[in-house]
């Protein structure tokens, strides 16, 4: 490849990558209607490094429907701990608050180990403690181009 063609790529790549970062914080993507097919024209126009650049585009954007997707959720970690504090009398959780921390920065960053069937019986509470919901799924957005 001649320099002159790597450095038109160049140009290139940082006019696409300048348009994708600015596309990224403009979009509100609540303002496209789903469902909906926009036939898009563009011209882009102008420099980098003082040097030309452009592309013309012919595009059919495409917004699908939102939907609903079933998953599970398990109570937030806050949540779950402090109700498990709430259980032990005032001198035990003030000892468990104080050598947790302590007892985790020893262990490398990580809980100290427990029982194989400690681990297996908060395995299936938390199981257990699982709720179904539906949650909001926004709608895929395609588009199909041409470049010229």
């Amino acid at each position: 490849m001649a320099q002159h063609e790597k450095d038109e790529d160049e140009r290139q790549a940082a006019m696409w990558a300048t348009l994708q970062k600015i596309a990224g914080k403009e979009l509100d993507r609540s303002l496209l209607a789903a469902g909906h097919n926009y036939d898009v024209d563009l011209t882009i126009a102008g420099t980098v490094d003082g040097q030309p650049v452009g592309r013309t585009t012919h595009s059919i954007l495409s917004v699908g429907h939102d939907s609903k997707r079933a998953s599970s959720v398990g109570p937030p970690a806050e949540a779950l701990v402090g109700f498990i504090l709430s259980k032990l009398n005032t001198a035990t959780r003030q000892k468990l608050l104080a050598e947790l921390p302590e007892a985790f920065a020893r262990a490398g960053n990580r809980l100290p180990p427990v029982s194989v069937e400690l681990e297996e019986v908060s395995r299936l509470l938390l199981g257990r403690l699982r709720a179904k919901v539906q949650q909001q799924v926004k709608a895929p957005i395609s588009c199909k181009y041409t470049l010229s």
